[in-house]
């Protein structure tokens, strides 16, 4: 199947443009992004707004591609969802298994001894 492309001429705020458009898979053109500046709107719109939120990369890619298109839109996606700080701190950290605790086991009073040390500490100016 080939890609399908074409030009429309569209009127915003008074200004005629040429505005390409991507006919995707849900049979609609879509509208190709510009610029890169572009491309982070909407990136932050669909993923970042309070009521967008916050959904993994595929789920954030599925929503932008019924509206917009771009040549790298999957790779864009994922490397912005991926460097979200609220999703980085929310997501959930049980993901990695828990290492087990060993206990020590001594048969003998201080067969086993530990000493945590720290120092040499520096003097205040004052006292």
């Amino acid at each position: 199947m080939a890609v399908q492309f074409r030009l429309e001429e569209m009127e915003t705020e008074g200004k005629r443009t040429l505005q390409l458009l991507y006919h995707n898979r849900h049979e609609q053109y879509v509208p190709v992004p510009r610029s890169h500046n572009e491309i982070l709107q909407i990136m932050q719109h669909y993923h970042d707004q309070h009521c967008a939120g916050h959904y993994a990369a595929e789920m954030t890619f599925r929503r932008v591609y019924r509206t917009y298109y771009w040549p790298t839109i999957r790779i864009d996606i994922w490397n912005y969802v991926r460097s979200c700080d609220s999703c980085q701190r929310a997501q959930d950290l049980t993901e990695y298994p828990v290492e087990l605790l060993h206990p020590i086991i001594c048969l003998e009073p201080f067969e086993i001894v530990h000493v945590d040390y720290a120092g040499p500490y520096t003097t205040a100016g004052t006292g």
